[in-house]
């Protein structure tokens, strides 16, 4: 890899076809950042609700979840509510309330 600075840019060129690129992961942190985003925190959401389970919300009213779907660190819910008909909702964020 070459660098050439010209005034305040600075470019990087490629790297030529000879082989240089690795075909391998280049470590396991690598393989981490892949995966970002998919720890506990969403699991842990995702684990408080079920499809079934009745909720409350402070604008929506009373509801019923049809499904639960993990979402990086969040858990997308769909509820199906009693007046406000079905929303789609992140569950850090929709502030539920268990029934």
């Amino acid at each position: 890899m070459i660098t050439e600075v010209t005034r305040s840019r600075t470019f990087i060129k490629p790297a030529s076809s000879s082989g240089n690129i690795p075909t391998e992961p280049l470590s396991k942190t690598a393989a981490a950042a892949r995966t970002f985003g998919q720890g506990a925190i969403g699991q842990k959401a995702a684990a408080k609700y079920l499809p079934g389970d009745r909720v409350k919300h402070k604008a929506f009213g009373e509801g019923m979840i049809l499904s639960v779907t993990p979402m990086g660190n969040d858990t997308l819910l769909e509820v199906a509510f009693e007046k406000e008909g079905t929303k789609k909702i992140m569950a850090n964020f929709a502030r539920l309330q268990k029934l």
